[in-house]
């Protein structure tokens, strides 16, 4: 009898080292178990998240977590979308942004519906490009605001439309255009600003045009053994007044008119309560989206 007390003590503990990690509920679009973001951030990327649905009706949800457990991140990502249900029912347009964070992984979980608008690829690239970087350096909060900034525009209806008209005119042996070329464009500058923000303006923009300048000639030398210095200086140009438009172009594009201000009380539409809640719609993800390790 007390080997069979002894066994099934051992056959409990082994289910409950087994147990996944539990799904906290959705009270918000930024859920940091980690205590990770600054308040700014939270508050800033709670804001575009909201502006978002707003704008769009697109449900994005931010999910910090320590360890995703004996899951893999993919499998984690999508036992969270189906208990959120971001995005509406039958449209499923909804995102989910997940870092776990002691893992060193993130994923970007799309809903069916927006496979479309925001591809693997891109998904990868925001991931790898702008995420991965500034995680590196311990810059969780930089990461995630690029990330977030970088998804709201390739959800943007006027970046879609202008997409599309490109792809209508453009000539058929024209070479492909990457939709996600421009903001990762965008972002890069308004990063590599953001190094010399201590600096005044007119230094932060000759810094700007001068790193820039260099990486294009270091590329010129590397792969094309050629220097062109027209293009020399029109990356010189680029970087220095890129350091002014970037920021207030992607600012633009992503607030659709400027932030307001204050909570979510009544008044908005889609996920929002009275009482400043957050819920999802009933829509479900297609397994698509992308995973990163750093």
């Amino acid at each position: 009898m007390r080997r069979l007390v002894l066994f099934g003590l051992f056959f409990l503990s082994l289910l409950a080292n087994a147990a996944p990690v539990a799904v906290p509920p959705l009270q918000q679009q930024v859920t940091d178990l980690t205590a990770t973001l600054s308040a700014d951030s939270v508050r800033t990327l709670t804001q575009q998240a909201a502006n978002l649905e707003k704008t769009t009706g697109h449900q994005l949800a931010v999910l910090i977590v320590d360890t995703t457990g004996d899951e893999t991140i993919e499998q984690f990502a999508i036992r969270v979308f189906e208990q959120w249900k971001l995005g509406k029912k039958n449209v499923d347009d909804g995102i989910l942004l997940l870092v776990a964070k002691s893992d060193r992984t993130v994923r970007i979980e799309v809903g069916y519906g927006l496979e479309g608008d925001l591809t693997d690829l891109q998904s990868s690239q925001i991931i790898n490009r702008l995420m991965i970087p500034s995680f590196k350096q311990n810059d969780y909060n930089r990461g995630i605001e690029l990330a977030v900034e970088a998804i709201i525009y390739q959800l943007n209806p006027e970046h879609k439309n202008e997409a599309s008209s490109q792809q209508a005119h453009s000539q058929p042996d024209a070479a492909p255009i990457d939709e996600g070329s421009s903001i990762l464009w965008l972002a890069a500058l308004v990063m590599l600003s953001s190094l010399f923000r201590k600096l005044t303006l007119l230094k932060k923009m000759f810094f700007t045009g001068l790193t820039l300048t260099i990486g294009v000639l270091l590329f010129q030398l590397l792969v094309n053994h050629v220097v062109i210095w027209l293009d020399l200086l029109l990356s010189f140009g680029l970087g220095a007044i890129g350091t002014l438009v970037a920021p207030m172009i992607m600012n633009a594009l992503l607030s659709g008119g400027g932030r307001g201000g204050g909570g979510f009380g009544g008044g908005r539409g889609g996920g929002f309560g009275g009482g400043g809640g957050f819920s999802g719609g009933g829509g479900r993800s297609g397994g698509g989206g992308a995973s990163g390790r750093w």
